[in-house]
């Protein structure tokens, strides 16, 4: 009783995330589930190159609050920031974009986090942590869509429209909002800067690129160690 209690709590919010109403589906955990919502057909769009860094769908697992409740196929849309969960047959439905939902496809975990735009504000998206511990480096996987050109005379030619990868990172240190960084030593030092000196050793000592994903995760669990 007290599991079909919670889900109908769970379900409330979503009740104005979609036109279309929530989806629900039966749980293995027992209780119904009421946090995916109803696709958009975006059929007709018509550009070279793809939506997804992997447009096949893997097995994964949805968690809300820590505690594991379906699990399936699904994949990441990174033009649409959403994951995508096939239920009921070959039908896919967006996961609901909350805090406390995460989503782990293959080896990759997927959470909404608080980050800074360009312009200053706080916004919220799906990011991949990196590593744990109150410095976190979050990837963001992030694909746009680039303008095609219409040729003006018969010498230019057709651009079309066109998906492109723009996924970048950020530094979340406890509770503050995400901050981008460039793979480059002055930002990660600007963002670790209560502890410079030493992670400016630990840099120099190891012979870390920072350019190189694996050596920013090792430089960021050393900094949550001191």
């Amino acid at each position: 009783m007290k599991v079909r209690f919670y889900f109908i709590l769970l379900a409330l919010p979503m009740l104005c995330y979609s036109q279309a109403g929530p989806v629900s589906f039966g749980s293995p955990y027992g209780g119904a589930v009421s946090f995916l919502t109803k696709n958009a057909d975006y059929s007709d769009l018509d550009a070279e190159g793809s939506e997804y860094f992997d447009e096949i769908y893997k097995m994964g697992e949805v968690s809300i609050r820590g505690k594991v409740e379906l699990r399936g196929k699904m994949r990441f849309n990174a033009f649409r920031n959403e994951i995508q969960v096939i239920q009921g047959g070959n039908e896919s439905f967006p996961l609901l974009k909350r805090s406390y939902i995460k989503a782990t496809i293959g080896a990759k975990v997927f959470g909404i986090y608080l980050y800074e735009d360009a312009k200053g504000n706080n916004r919220s998206s799906y990011f991949n942590p990196l590593n744990e511990g109150t410095a976190v480096l979050l990837y963001k996987p992030e694909i746009k869509l680039k303008k095609g050109r219409i040729p003006a005379t018969s010498y230019d030619r057709t651009v079309p429209p066109t998906f492109i990868d723009v996924s970048s990172y950020y530094i979340k240190k406890g509770d503050k909002t995400a901050k981008k960084i460039r793979l480059k030593k002055s930002d990660i030092l600007t963002s670790l800067a209560d502890k410079k000196n030493e992670v400016q050793a630990y840099i120099k000592d190891e012979g870390l690129s920072l350019k190189k994903e694996a050596d920013l995760i090792k430089l960021m669990d050393y900094y949550n160690s001191i």
